[in-house]
Order: structure tokens, then C-alpha cells, then sequence
């Protein structure tokens, strides 16, 4: 099986809920709902990827993407507030120089899983991470407050950027030990995908 296939590879049903942050232009949200119909909160912080995502997310066979997924124009951070990105196509991030910038809205994962437990959402059953180097703050900061507990299986990229002076190797090393005290590594290619299912 190949990684492209592994990353749809999960036991979802149309009751599942998916977390989708880092959308860029909707391609995995509109995979994970044509193959399961499941509802889908998906995170884009990029003005021209959040506008792209909303038309491709509104062109499937059915309407049934509108009312399956709700898209928010921010990204997910440890913190509330806005950040300067840089605006790199599929590698826009806030950790590589770039000509073009834009400010972009940061919601924190604290405040979104509060706003899921209001809506009696206590489980997030696949939550998908590709954000370009800011995965690192985010998984530390959900790690502290216990968020990822919540989560049956989270599917990250980690990068070689954004890890700050630890460096990306001893990063992604000490999160994977935080994470598995509660999930275990299913599938791995260091630095591409990997999948992590809770216990």
C-alpha cells in the first residue's frame, strides 16, 4: 500500500469527525468526505488557498461538501492572535522567507476543542496536520493541555523548518515520545507522513 493510500486508510463513517489543518486547496477534505461522508472542520489561514478550497469544496457531485464541512479562515496555533506568513503556494508558512506576506488569524487548538465539546463533539477521529513547520508548537501546545488524548488518530508531516534551536531530529523525537504514552506509531516515513492511532 502505498502512503498515498495509507492516508485514506482509517475506520471512518459518515458520523466521524476529521480535523484538516493546513487545507491549501481542499484536496484531502474533499477525499475524506467523498470516501466516508464525514463531517469535516477544516483550517486555511492563506486568503487565496481558504477562497480556492471554498469553490473546490463546492464543486463536488452533490451539495453534500457545503453542509458536511465547515472552513475556517485561520490557522490552528498553540495561541489566539495573528502572525505574518509567508505566501509560498503549498509551502506557505510561518517559518520561511518569502517576497510575499500576508497577516493571517491563529485560532488555538484550547479554543477549538472547547467550541467541539460545545457542540457535544468529545472525539476528533482523524485530525490531520500539515502546516509547514508550525506543527511542532501546535503538537506541544495540545500535548500540554491533554487535547490530543481526544484525538483516534492523527496523521502528521513533520518539516525540517520550524523546529527551532533543538533542531527538526530532537523536535520530532520528544513529541513522538509525549505522544506515545498515549498513541502508537501505525505506519512511518520520517519528514513525509505518519499515522499515530490512540490506544
Amino acid at each position: 500500500m502505498t502512503i498515498e493510500q495509507q492516508r485514506l486508510d482509517y475506520p471512518l463513517t459518515a458520523d466521524s469527525l476529521v480535523l484538516d489543518v493546513g487545507v491549501y486547496q481542499g484536496q484531502f477534505t474533499r477525499d475524506v468526505i467523498y470516501r466516508f461522508g464525514c463531517r469535516v472542520w477544516a483550517f486555511e489561514p492563506v486568503r487565496a488557498s481558504y477562497e480556492h478550497a471554498k469553490v473546490a469544496l463546492a464543486l463536488g457531485p452533490s451539495s453534500m461538501a457545503t453542509t458536511r464541512v465547515r472552513l475556517f479562515h485561520a490557522a490552528l496555533g498553540p495561541t489566539h492572535g495573528t502572525a505574518v506568513m509567508s505566501v509560498r503556494n503549498d509551502s506557505s508558512s510561518l517559518h520561511l522567507p518569502s517576497e510575499t506576506t500576508e497577516a493571517v488569524f491563529l485560532a488555538s487548538g484550547g479554543a477549538v476543542f472547547r467550541a467541539l465539546s460545545a457542540e457535544g463533539l468529545e472525539t476528533v477521529d482523524l485530525m490531520k496536520v500539515n502546516i509547514e513547520g508550525a506543527e511542532y508548537d501546535l503538537l506541544d501546545a495540545m500535548l500540554d493541555l491533554g487535547l490530543l488524548a481526544r484525538v483516534r488518530y492523527l496523521q502528521v508531516q513533520f518539516h525540517y523548518y520550524g523546529a527551532g534551536e533543538a533542531g527538526p531530529v530532537a523536535r520530532r523525537d520528544a513529541i513522538r515520545m509525549r505522544l506515545a504514552k498515549t498513541h502508537e506509531e501505525q505506519w512511518c516515513e520520517p519528514f513525509v507522513w505518519e499515522s499515530w492511532g490512540r490506544r
